[in-house]
Protein backbone atom coordinates (compact mmCIF):
# COMPACT_ATOMS: atom_id res chain seq x y z
CA UNK A 1 0.00 0.00 0.00
CA UNK A 2 1.64 3.55 -1.12
CA UNK A 3 0.85 6.50 -0.15
CA UNK A 4 1.23 8.73 -3.31
CA UNK A 5 0.67 11.88 -1.72
CA UNK A 6 -0.10 12.32 1.71
CA UNK A 7 0.51 13.88 4.75
CA UNK A 8 -0.09 11.97 8.04
CA UNK A 9 0.23 12.69 11.68
CA UNK A 10 -0.16 8.87 12.48
CA UNK A 11 0.61 6.55 15.11
CA UNK A 12 1.85 3.11 13.53
CA UNK A 13 2.18 -0.68 15.07
CA UNK A 14 5.31 -2.23 12.99
CA UNK A 15 4.42 -4.60 10.01
CA UNK A 16 3.95 -8.13 11.09
CA UNK A 17 4.18 -10.01 7.46
CA UNK A 18 6.29 -12.74 5.63
CA UNK A 19 6.44 -13.03 2.19
CA UNK A 20 3.25 -15.25 0.86
CA UNK A 21 1.83 -15.96 4.07
CA UNK A 22 -1.64 -16.27 4.36
CA UNK A 23 -2.28 -13.18 6.90
CA UNK A 24 0.58 -10.44 6.99
CA UNK A 25 -0.96 -7.17 8.86
CA UNK A 26 0.52 -4.25 6.78
CA UNK A 27 0.08 -1.47 8.65
CA UNK A 28 -1.88 -0.66 12.30
CA UNK A 29 -2.33 2.13 14.47
CA UNK A 30 -4.04 5.60 15.20
CA UNK A 31 -4.90 8.39 12.87
CA UNK A 32 -4.98 11.90 14.89
CA UNK A 33 -7.08 14.68 13.94
CA UNK A 34 -4.91 16.74 11.17
CA UNK A 35 -6.88 19.22 8.58
CA UNK A 36 -4.64 18.24 6.21
CA UNK A 37 -4.94 14.70 6.12
CA UNK A 38 -5.03 13.46 2.54
CA UNK A 39 -3.69 9.89 0.99
CA UNK A 40 -3.99 8.71 -2.28
CA UNK A 41 -3.64 5.07 -1.76
CA UNK A 42 -2.82 2.60 -4.54
CA UNK A 43 -3.18 -0.78 -3.00
CA UNK A 44 -1.11 -2.81 -5.77
CA UNK A 45 2.54 -2.57 -4.00
CA UNK A 46 1.93 -6.48 -1.94
CA UNK A 47 1.10 -9.35 -4.43
CA UNK A 48 -1.77 -10.31 -2.74
CA UNK A 49 -3.31 -6.87 -1.95
CA UNK A 50 -4.53 -5.32 1.05
CA UNK A 51 -7.57 -4.68 2.68
CA UNK A 52 -8.43 -1.81 4.97
CA UNK A 53 -10.46 -2.00 8.59
CA UNK A 54 -11.37 1.42 9.96
CA UNK A 55 -13.53 3.05 12.37
CA UNK A 56 -14.03 6.46 12.91
CA UNK A 57 -13.23 7.86 16.44
CA UNK A 58 -14.42 11.66 15.62
CA UNK A 59 -14.48 14.02 13.23
CA UNK A 60 -15.17 13.97 9.68
CA UNK A 61 -13.40 12.62 6.28
CA UNK A 62 -14.40 11.53 2.95
CA UNK A 63 -13.65 8.55 1.15
CA UNK A 64 -13.55 8.82 -3.08
CA UNK A 65 -13.48 5.76 -5.10
CA UNK A 66 -14.16 5.75 -8.90
CA UNK A 67 -14.82 9.05 -8.62
CA UNK A 68 -17.89 8.84 -5.71
CA UNK A 69 -16.87 10.31 -2.50
CA UNK A 70 -18.57 8.96 0.51
CA UNK A 71 -18.85 11.12 3.84
CA UNK A 72 -17.64 9.17 7.14
CA UNK A 73 -18.53 10.70 10.48
CA UNK A 74 -17.71 9.74 14.20
CA UNK A 75 -19.41 5.88 14.96
CA UNK A 76 -18.36 4.70 11.24
CA UNK A 77 -17.39 1.62 10.34
CA UNK A 78 -15.33 1.60 7.05
CA UNK A 79 -14.00 -1.42 4.69
CA UNK A 80 -12.24 -0.91 1.53
CA UNK A 81 -10.94 -4.12 -0.62
CA UNK A 82 -7.49 -4.75 -2.17
CA UNK A 83 -6.87 -3.37 -5.31
CA UNK A 84 -8.95 -0.44 -5.01
CA UNK A 85 -7.97 3.19 -5.76
CA UNK A 86 -9.10 5.59 -3.04
CA UNK A 87 -8.43 8.69 -1.97
CA UNK A 88 -8.90 9.48 1.99
CA UNK A 89 -9.25 12.78 3.23
CA UNK A 90 -10.17 14.82 6.81
CA UNK A 91 -12.62 17.84 6.86
CA UNK A 92 -10.37 20.82 7.54
CA UNK A 93 -13.29 22.47 10.15
CA UNK A 94 -13.64 18.91 12.14
CA UNK A 95 -10.67 17.22 11.30
CA UNK A 96 -11.01 12.94 10.92
CA UNK A 97 -9.83 10.78 13.66
CA UNK A 98 -10.07 6.94 13.09
CA UNK A 99 -8.26 3.80 13.83
CA UNK A 100 -7.08 1.27 10.87
CA UNK A 101 -5.79 -1.71 10.46
CA UNK A 102 -4.39 -3.02 6.91
CA UNK A 103 -4.02 -6.87 6.59
CA UNK A 104 -3.74 -8.94 3.15
CA UNK A 105 -3.20 -12.61 2.75
CA UNK A 106 -5.28 -15.86 1.69
CA UNK A 107 -6.60 -16.42 5.32
CA UNK A 108 -8.18 -12.60 4.65
CA UNK A 109 -9.79 -13.65 0.92
CA UNK A 110 -11.83 -16.25 2.66
CA UNK A 111 -13.31 -14.71 5.05
CA UNK A 112 -14.13 -11.38 2.97
CA UNK A 113 -16.02 -14.05 0.13
CA UNK A 114 -17.81 -15.51 2.92
CA UNK A 115 -19.24 -13.31 4.61
CA UNK A 116 -20.01 -11.62 1.00
CA UNK A 117 -17.97 -8.16 1.30
CA UNK A 118 -16.38 -8.78 -1.84
CA UNK A 119 -17.07 -5.17 -2.88
CA UNK A 120 -14.88 -2.01 -3.48
CA UNK A 121 -16.32 0.00 0.05
CA UNK A 122 -18.23 -1.12 2.85
CA UNK A 123 -19.47 2.05 5.06
CA UNK A 124 -21.85 1.55 8.28
CA UNK A 125 -22.66 2.61 11.82
CA UNK A 126 -20.82 -0.13 14.14
CA UNK A 127 -18.18 0.04 16.84
CA UNK A 128 -15.90 -2.17 16.20
CA UNK A 129 -13.41 -0.05 18.04
CA UNK A 130 -12.64 -2.84 20.86
CA UNK A 131 -11.49 -5.09 18.18
CA UNK A 132 -9.40 -3.29 15.93
CA UNK A 133 -7.45 -1.61 19.66
CA UNK A 134 -6.98 -5.19 20.01
CA UNK A 135 -5.39 -5.66 16.81
CA UNK A 136 -3.62 -2.77 17.46
CA UNK A 137 -1.95 -3.54 21.04
CA UNK A 138 -1.07 -7.65 19.39
CA UNK A 139 0.66 -5.69 16.60
CA UNK A 140 2.74 -2.88 18.89
CA UNK A 141 3.58 -5.67 21.86
CA UNK A 142 4.62 -8.59 19.00
CA UNK A 143 8.42 -9.23 19.03
CA UNK A 144 8.17 -10.44 15.32
CA UNK A 145 6.57 -12.67 12.63
CA UNK A 146 4.95 -15.87 14.43
CA UNK A 147 1.91 -17.78 13.99
CA UNK A 148 0.22 -17.39 17.29
CA UNK A 149 -0.11 -13.83 17.26
CA UNK A 150 -1.23 -13.87 13.81
CA UNK A 151 -3.54 -16.28 14.51
CA UNK A 152 -5.00 -13.75 17.43
CA UNK A 153 -4.95 -11.14 14.73
CA UNK A 154 -7.14 -13.56 12.06
CA UNK A 155 -9.94 -14.21 14.94
CA UNK A 156 -10.26 -10.20 16.03
CA UNK A 157 -10.37 -9.35 12.32
CA UNK A 158 -13.17 -12.28 11.60
CA UNK A 159 -15.20 -10.67 14.88
CA UNK A 160 -15.46 -7.68 12.79
CA UNK A 161 -16.30 -9.02 10.09
CA UNK A 162 -19.21 -11.66 11.53
CA UNK A 163 -20.67 -8.19 13.62
CA UNK A 164 -20.41 -6.03 10.54
CA UNK A 165 -22.22 -9.05 8.08
CA UNK A 166 -24.99 -9.09 11.01
CA UNK A 167 -25.65 -5.61 10.79
CA UNK A 168 -25.66 -5.28 7.22
CA UNK A 169 -27.83 -7.92 7.04
CA UNK A 170 -30.41 -6.95 9.48
CA UNK A 171 -30.74 -3.88 7.29
CA UNK A 172 -31.75 -5.52 4.26
CA UNK A 173 -34.04 -8.77 5.71
CA UNK A 174 -37.33 -7.24 7.28
CA UNK A 175 -39.15 -8.87 4.11
CA UNK A 176 -37.15 -11.73 4.54
CA UNK A 177 -38.51 -12.28 8.10
CA UNK A 178 -42.07 -13.97 6.15
CA UNK A 179 -39.57 -16.57 5.03
CA UNK A 180 -38.73 -18.87 7.95
CA UNK A 181 -36.07 -20.95 5.75
CA UNK A 182 -34.19 -17.92 5.14
CA UNK A 183 -34.79 -16.10 8.36
CA UNK A 184 -32.67 -19.72 9.60
CA UNK A 185 -30.18 -19.27 6.82
CA UNK A 186 -29.21 -15.81 7.72
CA UNK A 187 -29.19 -17.19 11.50
CA UNK A 188 -26.61 -20.02 10.54
CA UNK A 189 -24.45 -18.27 8.53
CA UNK A 190 -24.01 -15.17 11.40
CA UNK A 191 -23.44 -18.26 14.02
CA UNK A 192 -22.17 -21.11 12.78
CA UNK A 193 -18.77 -20.19 15.06
CA UNK A 194 -20.38 -20.92 18.07
CA UNK A 195 -22.51 -23.98 19.13
CA UNK A 196 -26.33 -24.06 19.35
CA UNK A 197 -28.80 -26.58 19.07
CA UNK A 198 -31.70 -26.63 16.75
CA UNK A 199 -33.80 -25.76 20.03
CA UNK A 200 -32.13 -22.67 19.83
CA UNK A 201 -33.45 -21.88 16.40
CA UNK A 202 -37.13 -23.11 17.51
CA UNK A 203 -36.87 -20.78 20.27
CA UNK A 204 -35.44 -17.89 18.29
CA UNK A 205 -38.41 -17.80 15.76
CA UNK A 206 -41.27 -19.48 17.56
CA UNK A 207 -41.67 -22.76 15.74
CA UNK A 208 -41.66 -26.21 16.32
CA UNK A 209 -38.92 -28.36 15.47
CA UNK A 210 -40.92 -30.26 12.61
CA UNK A 211 -41.87 -27.15 10.82
CA UNK A 212 -38.62 -25.22 11.12
CA UNK A 213 -36.65 -28.75 9.30
CA UNK A 214 -39.45 -29.01 6.63
CA UNK A 215 -39.58 -25.65 5.49
CA UNK A 216 -35.61 -25.01 5.56
CA UNK A 217 -35.43 -28.62 3.54
CA UNK A 218 -38.01 -27.59 1.13
CA UNK A 219 -35.85 -24.74 0.66
CA UNK A 220 -32.41 -25.97 0.64
CA UNK A 221 -32.37 -29.72 0.51
CA UNK A 222 -30.96 -30.08 3.41
CA UNK A 223 -31.69 -29.60 7.37
CA UNK A 224 -30.70 -26.98 9.15
CA UNK A 225 -28.13 -28.80 11.13
CA UNK A 226 -26.78 -30.56 8.53
CA UNK A 227 -26.23 -27.03 6.62
CA UNK A 228 -24.58 -25.74 9.93
CA UNK A 229 -22.10 -28.80 9.76
CA UNK A 230 -21.07 -28.07 6.36
CA UNK A 231 -20.04 -24.66 6.97
CA UNK A 232 -18.20 -25.44 9.83
CA UNK A 233 -16.22 -28.34 7.99
CA UNK A 234 -15.58 -25.35 5.12
CA UNK A 235 -14.57 -23.01 7.94
CA UNK A 236 -11.87 -25.66 9.15
CA UNK A 237 -10.54 -26.49 5.86
CA UNK A 238 -9.59 -22.43 5.94
CA UNK A 239 -7.68 -22.91 9.12
CA UNK A 240 -6.24 -26.40 8.21
CA UNK A 241 -5.06 -24.92 4.62
CA UNK A 242 -3.85 -21.28 6.02
CA UNK A 243 -2.84 -21.19 9.64
CA UNK A 244 -0.89 -22.92 12.07
CA UNK A 245 -3.89 -23.34 14.74
CA UNK A 246 -3.41 -26.71 16.51
CA UNK A 247 -5.98 -29.69 14.70
CA UNK A 248 -6.69 -29.80 18.80
CA UNK A 249 -8.10 -25.94 18.75
CA UNK A 250 -9.64 -25.67 15.67
CA UNK A 251 -13.02 -27.39 16.80
CA UNK A 252 -13.08 -24.27 19.03
CA UNK A 253 -13.20 -21.79 16.14
CA UNK A 254 -15.79 -23.30 13.44
CA UNK A 255 -18.56 -24.35 16.57
CA UNK A 256 -17.65 -27.91 17.13
CA UNK A 257 -18.39 -29.80 20.29
CA UNK A 258 -14.75 -31.20 21.05
CA UNK A 259 -11.96 -32.38 18.65
CA UNK A 260 -12.80 -35.87 18.36
CA UNK A 261 -16.57 -35.27 16.85
CA UNK A 262 -14.94 -32.56 14.95
CA UNK A 263 -12.39 -35.19 13.12
CA UNK A 264 -14.58 -37.81 12.81
CA UNK A 265 -17.21 -35.16 10.95
CA UNK A 266 -14.18 -33.79 9.32
CA UNK A 267 -13.61 -37.45 7.51
CA UNK A 268 -17.30 -38.33 6.98
CA UNK A 269 -17.63 -35.41 5.05
CA UNK A 270 -13.98 -35.15 3.35
CA UNK A 271 -13.11 -38.83 3.63
CA UNK A 272 -9.69 -37.85 5.28
CA UNK A 273 -8.72 -36.51 8.84
CA UNK A 274 -8.02 -33.34 9.52
CA UNK A 275 -4.27 -33.64 9.58
CA UNK A 276 -4.15 -35.70 6.73
CA UNK A 277 -5.89 -32.67 4.76
CA UNK A 278 -3.81 -30.46 6.17
CA UNK A 279 -0.45 -32.17 5.25
CA UNK A 280 -2.15 -32.24 1.70
CA UNK A 281 -3.09 -28.54 1.42
CA UNK A 282 0.94 -28.12 2.81
CA UNK A 283 2.49 -30.69 0.64
CA UNK A 284 4.01 -32.25 3.35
Amino acid sequence: MKPISSKFNEAYAPPIREHNMPLNVQMAGVTKPVEDYYADIVATDYEEGCYQFEYVTGGKGYITIEGKTTPVTKGDFFFINKYVHRVLSSDRENPLQKIFVCVSGEFIDGIIKAYEMDVPLVVCKSNVSEYIYEIIRIAKEAPGFESDILDNIGDEIIKIVRKIYRERSLGTVSEKRNNIAESVMFYIQSNFTRRFSIEDMTDAFFICKTQLIKQFKSHYGTTPMKYTQQKRIEASKHYLANTDVPITKIHEKVGFSDPKYFSLAFKASTGICPREYRNMQKGM
